[in-house]
């Protein structure tokens, strides 16, 4: 576990944390990057910087300068560096925490507050809780590996697994794969499994409602699923990563392979035995309803509930996609050297390339959008209508408003970003930022981060504000009475990173080439 991953990338110089203040439409601005706050982690090597679209991997300084870290107005400690990976957030922001290297040993530092010292963190498995009250992380010492969580140590294995579950949905359990030996065991709240020979690279599966645990195992030939500890039936195989949990949590579906035949095993109970499996199983939102891809002979159908759909020569990348109400199903096909969407046993038009986050649905599941390619442009797609073509449509911004009577992306067209509402164009930028476009719950607004230069700022409804240097990320909004009362956005600036709120009461009047009055009542 870890060999690689203590390579010599660390993350960024530094997180600042601050709330901006609201000011009075066309109040004077400031000039860019001058932003007050406290610094918490800085480097002393200037470097340039990167960051992925959700702000929790930042790269920069080489990892033999050293750092200091700042734990308050006086103290300050210079730590040898710090751990690859970046920083780790609760889901809420409000909590962070990070690897620090010190004298040949690593600590996690949260919220501030150091750790206990060990010879080695791994950065992958370093997580909050969902609610965010609790942090676990997996930690080395001379030989062994154990789980710790919240400070306290599990007990110590050989190893522990790479990919793990560690907390459930509600919080309250604790589960990892361990090895001891030649065998594998689960986990859970401290309490140890029986041991196989291996356990399956997906790790351990908490159902939706945290009540129930599951994974797959095996012996020396045969593979099997382990559901709260009771084991099912054995198989030649059991596929990889195709376990799954209905979303009431009642119900359980994975892939298995007997005889060299393929097929779906819904709560203990065979399907029919196709050639391949493939996208899926799935389970519609009212956990009613299982879909998946299957190969009878030289094609392949969509099969829910047992039921085949109609034949294609192929199917696209990814699993059949259910409409909110659990009454529709989508999904991609192929016919040569073509792609396209079937939406309820219906074919829509054929593109070069059908986007592979496939189709979506609206929220009142009346309404179906996807990106697709056709010769050197993309579009949307919404309601089988094709919108104007651009240079690129930018992977995974299409959404609909919650009213589902809105559609928003963002397209580029001549090296400029824009946000396209409703089939409408919007003004352009040198960029938009990741995490947009966002409607507000009444569907009245849409938020994005637009980036000119070197200066970043936030546009609602074509209101700019602010402007600051360096790149932010768009990472959620505070609501009052269903529209923004503000923006949170991650900026990376050349001295650090800054978690700021924006104040939608702060923005600039829109500009007469914005449109985004369109959504207004």
């Amino acid at each position: 576990m870890f060999g690689n991953t203590w390579n010599r990338l660390v993350f960024l110089s530094g997180i600042l944390v601050l709330v901006m203040n609201a000011t009075a439409t066309g109040e004077a601005q400031s000039p860019p990057g001058e932003i007050p706050g406290t610094i918490v982690v800085q480097s002393d090597t200037v470097s340039r910087t990167r960051v992925g679209q959700d702000s929790r991997q930042v790269y920069g300084a080489p990892a033999d300068s050293s750092w200091i870290v700042i734990m308050g107005a006086s103290e300050k400690k210079k730590l040898d560096s710090l751990g690859q990976g970046g920083l780790s957030f609760s889901r809420d922001r409000t909590r962070v925490a990070y690897i620090a290297s010190e004298r040949k040993t690593q600590f996690l530092v949260v919220d501030g507050e150091e750790g206990t010292r060990y010879d080695r963190i791994a950065s992958t498995n370093l997580m909050f809780s969902p609610d965010g009250r609790h942090v676990g992380y997996i930690a080395k010492e001379g030989n062994k590996e154990f789980a710790v969580v919240d400070g306290k140590e599990g007990k110590k294995y050989d190893t522990i697994g790479e990919t793990i579950s560690l907390f459930s949905p509600d919080s309250r359990h604790v589960a990892y794969v361990a090895t001891s030996g030649q065998q594998q065991c689960v986990v859970v709240d401290g309490k140890e499994g029986k041991r196989y020979d291996s356990i399956g690279r997906a790790g351990v599966l908490f159902s939706p409602d945290s009540r129930h645990v599951a994974y797959e195992a095996a012996t020396v030939d045969k593979h099997f699923v382990v559901v709260d500890q009771e084991e099912q039936t054995q198989y030649q195989r059991v596929e990889h990563g195709s376990l799954v949990f209905s979303p009431d949590g009642k119900r359980v579906a994975y892939t298995a392979e007997a005889d060299n035949k393929r097929f779906v095993v819904i709560d203990g109970k065979e399907g029919k035995r196709y050639r391949r499996i493939a996208g899926g199983p799935v389970f519609s939102p009212d956990s009613a309803r299982v879909a998946y891809g299957a190969r009878t002979g030289s094609t392949w159908s969509v099969v829910v509930n047992g039921k085949e759909g109609p034949r294609h020569q192929s199917l696209g990348t990814g699993s059949p996609v259910f409409s909110p109400d659990s009454k529709h199903v989508a999904y991609v096909a192929e016919s040569g050297d073509k792609q396209y969407v079937v939406v309820d046993e219906k074919e829509e038009n054929r593109y070069d390339r059908v986007d592979e986050r496939g189709p979506l649905f609206s929220p009142d599941s009346k309404r179906v959008a996807y990106t697709a390619t056709a010769g050197r442009k993309q579009l949307v797609v919404v309601d089988g209508k094709e919108g104007k073509k651009y240079d690129t449509v930018a992977a995974g911004t299409l959404i609909f408003s919650p009213d589902s009577k809105h559609v928003a992306y963002v397209a580029e067209a001549g090296n400029k970003r824009f946000v396209v509402l409703d089939g409408q164009a919007e003004k352009a930028y040198g960029r938009i930022g990741a995490g947009g476009p966002i409607f507000s719950p009444d569907s009245t607004q849409v938020a994005y981060i637009a980036e000119e230069g070197d200066q970043w700022f936030v546009v609602v409804n074509g209101k700019e504000g602010k402007r600051y240097s360096g790149a932010a990320t768009l990472e959620g909004a505070k609501m009052v009475s269903g529209s923004f009362e503000s923006l949170s956005c991650f900026c990376i600036g050349d001295s650090g990173m800054y978690l700021v709120e924006v104040k939608a009461a702060s923005l600039q009047a829109p500009s007469p080439q914005n449109n985004m009055g369109s959504l207004l009542p």
